[in-house]
């Protein structure tokens, strides 16, 4: 039987590039779950051309959709989740035995929150949308 315990704390440790934030994170949650993504599929079309100018792109942009829609899902239970965007996606997908034709899209630690942290300061959508 696999320990998950040690492969979080290996990720951890081995897989998020030394940045403290998303190690401390890791060392933390209970779950972890890991986006990925098949390559060559979204946003291609059956010759293998791109099917918009976002190219291999649009695949990013679906696994970011279902990490949100998940995240959502989570919340909606009561189950908090955190985004991890900087890891080391080589180490991962060899340590979890994800296979060449997949890719690491993200990594959500998930669990029941201990506290609810305040929200920072955010920008208005003036301030980061333009409409037209």
């Amino acid at each position: 039987m696999v320990d998950k315990r040690e492969i979080i704390d290996d990720i951890a440790e081995n897989g998020c590039c030394d940045f403290a934030f998303n190690t401390k994170t890791l060392k933390q949650t209970p779950v972890l779950i890991v986006v990925s993504y098949v390559k060559g599929i979204c946003g291609f079309e059956k010759d293998g051309s791109y099917s918009t100018d976002k190219k291999e792109g649009w695949q990013m942009f679906d696994a970011g959709v279902a990490a949100q829609t998940f995240a959502l899902a989570a919340h909606a239970q009561g189950v908090g989740t955190v985004m991890l965007g900087i890891y080391d996606a080589a180490y991962i997908q060899e340590k979890l035995g994800i296979p060449q034709t997949e890719e690491v899209a993200v990594l959500l630690a998930a669990g029941y929150e201990k506290f609810t942290p305040d929200a920072p300061t955010r920008k208005t959508a003036e301030d980061v949308l333009r409409f037209v």
